[in-house]
């Protein structure tokens, strides 16, 4: 069984990113001693999924932040010149999720943006949801969960309050009713 983790940052309006999809306002909540448990949490992570949008960000960075995992974009439109380790589809989530379950993969960062983790919610396929609550109002820009449901129930598993404000979340899906 392959667990699907998506762990955003979201203003306390619900946006990942603002207005013209960046994410310059998250710069501000970088602290060189404080990962706020990313560390921990990208060492059990072997697979990457995420949108186009954000492996255009990603591709924009002078080098590929994720050469240690295999990452799979989500898009219906071509890519070209992909990065070692990187591969596009056009799958629906539930084959996406089979082929990195069968290749052996057993825990996946379902990576941004919110429409990718609606379809991904929508199926019933995120495991667990950890949101980092940033304590900022963006007023625009891409939710959280942006598109239609049905989305599941969620169970709160933990909070963990830091110093500066940030607060950490962290829901798994209820079982169907």
């Amino acid at each position: 069984m392959i667990e699907v983790s998506y762990l955003v940052a979201q203003s306390l309006d619900g946006r990942i990113a603002d207005a013209t999809g960046g994410v310059g306002w998250l710069d501000a909540w970088h602290h060189p001693d404080e990962d706020y448990g990313l560390g921990a949490f990208m060492a059990t992570v072997d697979a990457i999924v995420m949108g186009r949008r954000t492996y255009e960000f990603c591709r924009a960075l002078p080098e590929w932040p994720y050469p240690a995992h295999v990452s799979v974009v989500c898009s219906r439109a071509p890519l070209p010149d992909l990065p070692p380790q990187v591969r596009a589809t056009a799958e629906p989530p539930e084959l996406v999720a089979h082929h990195l379950a069968a290749a052996g993969h057993r825990h996946v960062w379902l990576l941004g943006g919110g429409q990718l983790a609606a379809a991904w919610s929508a199926r019933r396929l995120i495991s667990r949801l950890v949101v980092f609550v940033i304590p900022e109002v963006l007023g625009a820009g891409p939710s959280l969960i942006d598109g239609p449901g049905p989305h599941p129930t969620l169970q709160r598993l933990a909070l963990h309050a830091y110093a500066n404000g940030v607060t950490r979340l962290e829901y798994r899906p209820a079982p169907p009713a």
